[in-house]
């Protein structure tokens, strides 16, 4: 959008980027002509592998977990092959923090996706939404917060008109 500060241009939203990307495939699932509880069951499998690592990822570098802590993680929910624990470890000490701006990212683009459906109710227009949030494009999630709440009242000024 052209009336975007330029400073934008040069700063890394890498949060807003990436939950967008997983936001996106897992809306996709819904457009993809699959039955309905096949569709519901990938997005569930995918966003349970994103949470999976991202819980590994705070394991690894924010609660010192080493490869045996990983392996036991994965071992208290039915994962026990050694190389799948040794390849999370390493891809954790390898780029630290790198599953979170992913996951924590899709839940904040979730959670304005839920405040705007419940705010709005039936005019909730899914298309609205997601071209208001590409529009603001990326920035802070806070500042995009405060960007739904001007939005929520505009559409539904729209739906009253």
């Amino acid at each position: 959008k052209s009336d975007r500060d330029p400073v934008r241009s040069v700063m890394s939203f890498s949060g807003y980027m990436e939950g967008w990307a997983v936001y996106a495939e897992k809306t996709a699932y819904d457009f993809a002509g699959l039955d309905e509880d096949v569709a519901e069951l990938l997005a569930t499998d995918d966003t349970l592998m994103l949470y999976l690592y991202a819980k590994a990822d705070i394991g690894v570098n924010a609660r010192g977990w080493n490869k045996n802590d990983v392996a036991r993680f994965l071992s208290e929910i039915g994962i026990d092959d050694e190389a799948t624990a040794t390849t999370m470890y390493d891809a954790h000490v390898a780029e630290p923090g790198n599953y979170l701006k992913y996951a924590i990212g899709y839940l904040e683009v979730s959670e304005l996706r839920d405040r705007a459906q419940e705010a709005l109710s039936d005019d909730f227009d899914l298309k609205a939404f997601h071209e208001f949030l590409l529009e603001t494009g990326p920035a802070f999630f806070d500042i995009v917060g405060d960007r739904l709440e001007l939005w929520i009242a505009e559409e539904g000024g729209k739906a009253a008109a």
